[in-house]
């Protein structure tokens, strides 16, 4: 399931783009290597810091599985976790790792839509530890009980189940599905939790074995060491794991060729909750930074939808202000690291109102594909964008996800340089044309009151 779906604060994917810069005075410098078995390595030395931060992502989404293992990954990646938890304590064997944890350093494992990944910050000198801790969890020989795979299976339905109460969470399901049609990665919660409760320890085993391979990982490192050695120990911690016969080559995905809507209905509710969205380019381009600049003019402190009083209120709806301030009638979801990028906006309306709202939204759309903004407008929109990305990214993890989300996405490297030139650099016609191309069709979800 997606973790960073309206729980997440709109700046994390606001501004993932090729651009692996942080403040605007210094530029990183990315050393790439690839490992003998396939593991894809960046590394970048920043003096500054005395932390090490890492990111491991590894290109793995339900595409890869048979429609009755949906949400395996997501067990595989709970039981990696309690592992780990496991291992970290004050009396164990990273009980070094434990104490720099609950000192406000960080290690963790988690899966996403379309990969699954694993993610430290902790003192350079644990940086080795930490490696050959992940590269274990990872490719390592792992054995698990059928007790464990209860436990973990339990976690995960239970995230489900809660999602399934989230209005907003079921009304994203349904925009997926609009958007992606029937592939795998837009299964809805029944399918998976019918897919959880088949999965074996056989089946775990499997799957690790096959997927859970080097050339399919992607790791960043950002520290204060010298790139040589970071290198010498990734591949210290990552070598003598095998690799494949084949190189791993990512799946393409096409972006929608029709406009879709998707229409279910929920018990307790007392509005219509919508979620209207349009594709952008693929993950990494110039055209890319050009629809992140159109997002802004949108959704930015000044943009269309921001300023539109009727989605402030909401369509139809007459309620006190203190509801407002506690859920908005709108929000806006920015582009985020996927297959296929998405702007979307979430609005809650009366159902009478739910044509209003659609027009509404796709008119402020259709605005920006026919250029109805001006030079200061777009000024505007790009100085944002650019403030708020050195506000989003202004840590060494954050850096180092970047980087690596950027890699495992095929992020263009031509483009891996200083992000205020690359964002000054969008003109009003490129932001025009990434529109006019992308934004013609459309996706939504919509969830109606059962009554």
């Amino acid at each position: 399931m997606s973790r960073r779906f309206l729980t997440t604060v709109a700046l994390l994917g606001l501004i993932i783009a090729p651009a692996l810069k942080v403040q605007a005075a210094e530029q990183d410098l990315v050393t790439r290597r690839t490992l003998a078995n396939g593991l894809h390595l960046s590394v970048v030395v920043d003096p500054l810091t005395d932390l090490a931060a890492c990111h491991l992502a590894l290109d793995i989404s339900a595409a890869d599985f048979p429609e009755q293992q949906a949400g395996i990954t997501e067990i595989i990646q709970q039981l990696m976790l309690d592992k780990l938890r496991a291992r970290v304590t004050a009396s164990g064997e990273l009980a070094e790792i434990y104490d720099a944890v609950s000192a406000g350093g960080s290690f963790a494992v988690g899966a996403d839509d379309e990969y699954v990944e694993a993610q430290a910050a902790l003192p350079c000198e644990l940086l080795s530890e930490a490696l050959q801790t992940t590269g274990d969890l990872f490719f390592g020989s792992q054995e698990f009980t059928d007790e464990q795979l209860g436990e973990a299976k339990a976690a995960i339905v239970k995230t489900y189940e809660g999602s399934l109460n989230a209005v907003g969470q079921r009304t994203f399901r349904l925009f997926r599905r609009a958007l992606l049609g029937k592939s795998p990665l837009a299964y809805d919660v029944s399918t998976i939790l019918t897919g959880i409760a088949g999965v074996t320890t056989k089946d775990i085993s499997g799957c690790r074995a096959r997927l859970y391979v080097p050339s399919r990982a992607y790791l960043t490192v950002v520290s204060a060491l010298p790139a040589e050695r970071v290198i010498a120990i990734a591949e210290q911690a990552f070598g003598d794991y095998p690799g494949t016969a084949e190189a791993h080559v990512r799946r393409a995905m096409s972006r929608p060729a029709a406009s879709v809507v998707r229409v279910g209905s929920g018990e307790g509710m007392a509005h219509a909750s919508l979620i209207i969205g349009v594709p952008l380019a693929p993950y990494g381009t110039r055209e890319f930074a050009a629809g992140q600049v159109a997002y802004m003019l949108l959704a930015g402190r000044d943009g269309r939808l921001t300023s539109d009083q009727m989605l402030q209120r909401g369509f139809g709806l007459m309620l006190p202000r203190s509801l407002y301030e506690e859920q908005p009638a709108f929000q806006v979801i920015p582009p985020g690291p996927m297959s296929v990028p998405v702007i979307a906006v979430h609005v809650v309306a009366n159902p009478a109102f739910i044509e209003d709202a659609r027009l509404q939204v796709l008119g402020h759309v259709e605005a920006i594909r026919q250029g109805q903004f001006s030079e200061e407008e777009l000024q505007a929109a790009k100085d944002q964008l650019t403030n708020q990305y050195a506000l989003a990214y202004n840590t060494y993890l954050s850096r180092a996800q970047l980087i690596n989300l950027n890699a495992l996405f095929g992020g263009d490297p031509q483009l891996n340089g200083d992000f205020p030139e690359l964002i000054a650099s969008i003109s009003a016609e490129e932001v025009v044309k990434a529109a006019q191309k992308y934004f013609a069709y459309h996706a939504i979800g919509v969830q109606m009151p059962a009554n």
